[in-house]
């Protein structure tokens, strides 16, 4: 039976249970990183597409807290061009896929479960997951952080998403030229949760580092929740956790997230966003 999400909550904005290794994802033939945990089989497995010129090791909380809670996740370092194509950046996603599908992580004693597969994407990494995700039907999940619009085919790729879709955005961005999320919850071919995460920014994913490297602005709070919520997605959907079911729901009521209509703010934006607002 489902929890309470409520109570669920907190305890997912903290590290998980496991232990965390970190490997190269180079060695398996794409240059990258790999967070997973140090032991296990049939470990449902993501991977983890960046932002826009935005390298992977800047989302190491990110990877390493959704490894924490029992997921391989590997973070390929290409497509980071300032005029990185998204199509060519879906296709080292797909390959990716295959890695996690073939080969033994965690130094040397993990191994993904091939049925238990997904994707985070992250801005116009967000854009990649779904082109990648429309040509991999078997996927299990499906995760939008922040999208923005690269080209028209994102939207019509997202007709051929069979997986359940989780599609992160902020209010404000849906009055904003940048996001196509409402677009894509529309076009989704299965089922896409829709949810607005108050008093954050697109931007504040990436961990930002001082001139000498050596000190984050602090985004931590904000970030905590976002993790939260992706790692109770994550955990209904892939891992099949029947405790985190409600996170999978489109239509359950989490603390911390708004859920959005999207018929409606693509009926009427300015009115569906001003009511969101209050």
């Amino acid at each position: 039976m489902a929890k309470n999400p409520k109570a669920l909550l907190p305890r997912l904005t903290r590290t998980g249970p496991n232990r965390v290794v970190r490997g190269d994802l180079g060695a398996a033939g794409v240059p990258g990183l790999v967070f997973s945990p140090a032991s296990g089989s049939n470990a449902p497995a993501v991977v983890f597409a960046h932002g826009w010129t935005t390298h992977p090791k800047r989302y190491q909380r990110t990877l390493r807290h959704l490894a924490s809670w029992g997921f391989v996740v590997a973070a390929p370092s290409t497509g980071r061009g300032f005029f990185a194509s998204d199509k060519d950046f879906a296709s080292d996603l797909v390959r990716t896929l295959e890695v996690l599908r073939s080969a033994t992580l965690g130094e040397g004693r993990v191994r993904a479960n091939a049925k238990r597969l997904g994707i985070v994407g992250h801005g116009f990494g967000a854009s990649a997951a779904v082109l990648a995700a429309a040509k991999e039907p078997a996927l299990a999940g499906v995760a939008a952080l922040w999208p923005s619009k690269t080209t028209a085919t994102t939207v019509q790729a997202a007709e051929e998403i069979a997986a359940p879709g989780l599609i992160l955005t902020t209010v404000a961005e849906e009055l904003s030229l940048t996001s196509n999320a409402t677009e894509l919850a529309l076009a989704w071919g299965g089922e896409a949760a829709l949810r607005a995460i108050p008093e954050f920014r697109p931007e504040q994913l990436p961990e930002r580092r001082g001139p000498r490297g050596l000190v984050e602005f602090d985004f931590g709070a904000g970030r905590n929740g976002i993790h939260a919520q992706l790692t109770g997605w994550l955990l209904a959907a892939l891992a099949k956790d029947k405790d985190y079911a409600a996170f999978a729901n489109p239509d359950a009521e989490l603390p911390g997230v708004a859920p959005l209509d999207a018929t409606a703010i693509e009926r009427n934006p300015v009115s569906a966003i001003r009511a969101l607002l209050g």
